[in-house]
């Protein structure tokens, strides 16, 4: 006969490892769930018989003892709120709509603070109205401030998709290169007070094309993607102050060519912000 405590023990993992899955959901129902899961466990773990019952679900993992998005309420997209990042739990998670969103350069650039979608992309190419190079960063930002003085680290979740088309055409002039096309993809996390107080990065793409093919059109085409490898942006806060906290796709898409050859490249790149996590050190 299946013990019944077992039985309630079994179904409310269930639910605890279903919250924690959805964990990096944007809904406000997924993160009452797991705040509620939090709690649920705390009280389960009062219990040595019923907290033995965790151990037999594999890679469940810590979950929150309170709400981690207490403190966070605020952070809506044109809200005038700024979080004070010394109180509340010392990890959480910032989840979208994020703070603001904007983009510098020539390249195609398109970022959405409120979905936390970029894009960036490039035509560049050696025809009449078509530039040599473009190149320029789409990105999301996030405002924070403290009333002590604290030490952080921030670590975002970022997902991408990277489709490139590089073409060339032509001959090499004599002690000359040949013509070449180029596509570079690069994520980054920057920090800023009053000046920039720390940026990492991750090269997610550098795609080459070099060759003099002669009369006809030679192509190098490709796409990639996956998950961006962890990022720490480690900085400190002063007390009184306020940080903005930046993650971004930085895209160069260029070529390179001479009278007796020809270059394009067709390239973008999507990316999707799933959370950033914020850390107290």
């Amino acid at each position: 006969m299946v013990d019944s405590r077992t039985d309630i023990i079994d179904a409310q993992l269930e639910l605890i490892t279903e919250f924690q899955r959805l964990s990096i959901a944007e809904s406000p129902t997924t993160r009452r769930g797991t705040a509620i899961a939090g709690r649920w466990r705390e009280l389960v773990l009062q219990d040595p018989a019923a907290a033995a019952e965790l151990d037999r679900v594999p890679n469940l993992g810590p979950l929150p003892p309170a709400d981690p998005f207490d403190g966070l309420k605020g952070m809506e997209s044109g809200v005038d709120w700024i979080p004070d990042i010394s109180q509340g739990p010392r990890l959480r998670a910032l989840n979208k709509p994020y703070d603001y969103s904007d983009k510098a350069g020539n390249a195609t650039l398109s970022p959405d603070h409120v979905a936390g979608h970029l894009y960036a992309g490039c035509t560049v190419a050696s025809f009449p109205g078509y530039p040599d190079s473009q190149g320029g960063i789409a990105y999301i930002g996030m405002t924070m401030s403290s009333s002590q003085t604290v030490r952080l680290r921030v670590s975002p979740l970022i997902t991408w998709t990277s489709g490139w088309i590089l073409r060339l055409n032509g001959f090499a002039e004599a002690g000359a290169s040949p013509p070449w096309a180029d596509w570079r993809v690069t994520a980054k996390v920057q920090v800023f007070d009053h000046a920039l107080l720390a940026e990492t990065s991750q090269e997610l793409v550098h795609a080459r094309h070099e060759e003099a093919p002669g009369a006809g059109w030679e192509e190098l085409s490709d796409w990639n993607g996956g998950t961006v490898a962890p990022m720490h942006a480690h900085f400190t806060i002063v007390a009184g102050h306020t940080v903005w906290v930046i993650v971004g796709v930085e895209v160069k898409g260029e070529v390179d060519y001479s009278w007796q050859s020809a270059a394009s490249a067709q390239c973008g790149t999507n990316a999707e912000l799933r959370l950033v996590w914020v850390e107290r050190l």
